[in-house]
């Protein structure tokens, strides 16, 4: 047994136990488990044996000042594992897991799991009043379902229920805690090299945590080990918090997340600058390269915090229209059909050219997708990924290439050769790319999605200049960290369209539970993009720019800006001038995480050293009305971490903001916003 910050880690015939010192609050009894397939000469063939979940059998311990060592052995013949258990400066615990095979034939690692009927536990908790916490409830895509879910802080249900199994790319950490957040248990993996966390949890009558289980996801059929091979698990990260609200239980596991991977943080660009992109605000498809040039040219003119120039989906010589069925194949035809002809009939080396002449960096909108009526798809259906049936993987009339075949790597290549070297774009929109890899059905020939969603990330991010960047897309992603070893922003909700209050509504429902991530240490969030709609009111427009400003994430700006008049060029200036990114966001309205996730309040607190607080300012504040009623709106000092005696004025007006009492309160009109900016105090 050993003891670091309050904290007991101790093992008992193969299982741990993490606890706070002298309570129940923790881990109990964690045992491990291995699901295998093995198989033994026999007549000149093998023959294999599929086991269930295999318990671990420990034959042996050591111990050091900080850590455990367990190693033993499973049922299945030469199959040994060393589990470490580390307690961490922080009084955290870190457990890594090494399998090692010994046998004379090969063995394929199935599934591994912990738990083994250990569980969490707490000595302040109830079942009426024990909470789960992921990024799972508040939103459901797995293809074809897509919708918003809540609440975010939820009652654990009453059957089991598994977490992490979706399209989202969430971030692979569950929180379970009780109704008044006085105890919490967080556990995360700290890397995803080759699987993801996934949970299977539930409560049960006179019991809070009935059913748990962590399992290192294996839905690609499992890795094969030869004899004298060893295969490393991810390892999780185990931390107990006292008195701490799910959006403040953070930062640990940031920092050993950080700490475990070279993430790109303070090397991107979007930290610091804007980008235009050509889609949303009524733009969509209806693209050329004499109307891109309009934009670029007002870009270049009157934006001077926008560095990058983004030409979006439709510069393809698409068959069918490029949302419904998006392809990638294009680039298999001979090149004067890599691009659409009449809409830039000079090609888009031109168009990126004459981008770079303006002084903006030229983007380009791309999709993995392949149409499987194309030429491609036709003549290699063998570079085509699988479904778990065998059958080519598929949504409505698209595929996915394999990209762990040789042909498909040359094939991608090519392509980011054409886009990058040849053409000169710098930096990337990748979309409708996340079920080729996040999808449990997806099946390569070679490796898990997990592998090929690295390899291709890092791929597109080796074609591009140290401060170009990669933005992900459809489907949005949840804020999973590790994104952030390649790409510099993720989207977080769909398409923001027209820019109408409904489709700022739909954009903004799930990002909420994103916003205490900080983006600049890990990957930036991106709400999707600003701009100007004439046809809505000047309160809903300014409802969605402050709703991007605060939120901290990576700023686009959309639309036909050239036909803005001054006064909301200049708003929009506004909002991507002096641009200092990535801090985490804190929301005092609890109501928002245990209902509909639209928040009243939003807040940003800008460290010493930032850039925001060196111009002299503390700290944004956001209030918010998202319905159709007026809403009186107020927020303590303790709420919003002040002291009482700060100074402030409105952001968009100048005028002096005061606090009544330390309080901040507004009369909002219906679907209406109020955004603060707080001087520092002298």
């Amino acid at each position: 047994m050993i003891q670091k910050k309050d904290r007991m880690l101790s093992v008992e015939n193969g299982r741990f136990s993490y606890k706070l010192n002298g309570s129940n609050l923790g881990w109990n009894r964690i045992g491990f488990t291995v699901g295998t397939s093995h198989g033994t000469g026999l007549a000149g063939f093998e023959y294999y044996m599929v086991t269930g979940a295999e318990p671990f059998q420990c034959l042996g311990t050591s111990e050091t000042e900080d850590s455990l060592e367990l190693r033993g052995r499973y049922a299945a013949p030469g199959l040994e594992e060393t589990v470490t258990l580390r307690l961490l400066a922080n009084g955290a615990l870190r457990v890594d897991r090494r399998l090692t095979y010994t046998g004379k034939s090969s063995i394929v690692v199935l599934s591994a799991a912990a738990g083994d009927g250990g569980r969490p536990v707490f000595s302040d908790n109830h079942i009426w009043r024990a909470r789960y916490v992921h990024l799972d409830n508040v939103r459901t895509d797995k293809f074809p379902w897509c919708r918003p879910e809540y609440p975010y802080i939820r009652p654990l249900p009453k059957s089991d229920l598994v977490l992490g199994n979706q399209e989202t790319q969430a971030v692979p950490v569950l929180m379970l805690t009780n109704d008044n957040y006085s105890q919490l248990l967080l556990e995360g993996q700290l890397r995803q090299d080759r699987t993801r966390a996934q949970w299977t949890v539930s409560a049960g009558a006179g019991e809070v945590v009935r059913t748990y289980a962590l399992h290192w996801s294996m839905h690609n059929g499992g890795f094969e080990l030869q004899s004298g091979a060893s295969l490393d698990l991810e390892p999780m990260y185990y931390e107990i918090l006292e008195n701490t609200h799910p959006q403040d239980a953070w930062s640990g596991y940031i920092d050993a997340v950080t700490a475990e991977n070279q993430l790109l943080s303070a090397d991107n660009t979007l930290l610091s600058k804007a980008f235009y992109c050509s889609w949303n605000y009524g733009v969509f498809a209806n693209i050329s390269e004499e109307s891109l040039l309009k934009t670029a040219r007002c870009v270049a003119a009157n934006m001077p915090d926008v560095k990058h120039f983004l030409t979006d989906g439709a510069w393809q010589n698409d068959l069918i229209d490029p949302v419904v069925c998006p392809t990638t194949a294009q680039f298999y035809l001979p090149e004067g059909q890599w691009h659409h002809p009449v809409k830039f009939p000079r090609g888009m080396k031109a168009m990126a050219d004459e981008i770079r002449a303006l002084g903006l960096a030229p983007g380009i909108w791309w999709t993995p997708m392949v149409g499987l009526y194309s030429k491609l798809a036709q003549e290699h259906p063998e570079w085509l990924a699988k479904d778990s049936t065998g059958n080519v993987y598929r949504i409505v009339e698209s595929g996915y290439l394999d990209f762990s075949l040789p042909p498909v790597q040359e094939y991608l290549h090519k392509i980011f050769t054409i886009m990058f070297k040849d053409w000169g774009f710098e930096a990337m929109k990748m979309d409708f790319w996340s079920h080729s890899v996040e999808s449990e059905q997806v099946r390569f020939a070679t490796g898990t999605g997990i592998q090929w969603r690295d390899w291709l990330l890092s791929t597109i991010r080796s074609y591009l200049p140290p401060d170009g960047f990669l933005l992900t897309c459809v489907a949005a992603s949840m804020g999973n960290p590790f994104l952030g070893k390649s790409a510099s922003s993720y989207r977080c909700g769909i398409d923001v369209g027209i820019a109408d209050w409904r489709h700022h509504l739909t954009a903004s429902c799930w990002t909420l539970p994103l916003l205490a991530l900080p983006g600049n240490r890990t990957c930036l969030l991106n709400v999707d993009g600003i701009g100007w709609n004439p046809s809505i009111s000047d309160d809903e427009n300014l409802h969605r720019l402050t709703f991007a400003f605060i939120t901290m994430g990576s700023l686009a700006v959309d639309g036909r800006l050239e036909e803005l008049p001054e006064d909301k060029i200049a708003l929009l200036n506004k909002v991507m001038a002096d641009m200092d990114r990535g801090h985490p966001v804190r929301c005092p309205d609890d109501d928002a995480f245990t209902g509909r996730p639209l928040p009243k309040c939003l807040y940003v607190d800008y460290p010493a050293e930032s850039r925001t607080a060196r111009r002299g300012i503390a700290k944004h504040i956001a209030l918010f009305n998202w319905s159709d009623q007026p809403q009186f709106t107020g927020f303590t000092a303790a709420d919003l971490g002040l002291s009482g005696g700060e100074t402030a004025h409105d952001f968009w007006t100048g005028e002096t903001v005061e606090f009544a009492e330390g309080a901040l309160a507004a009369l909002l009109p219906p679907r209406s916003s109020r955004l603060v900016e707080v001087l520092a105090t002298r």
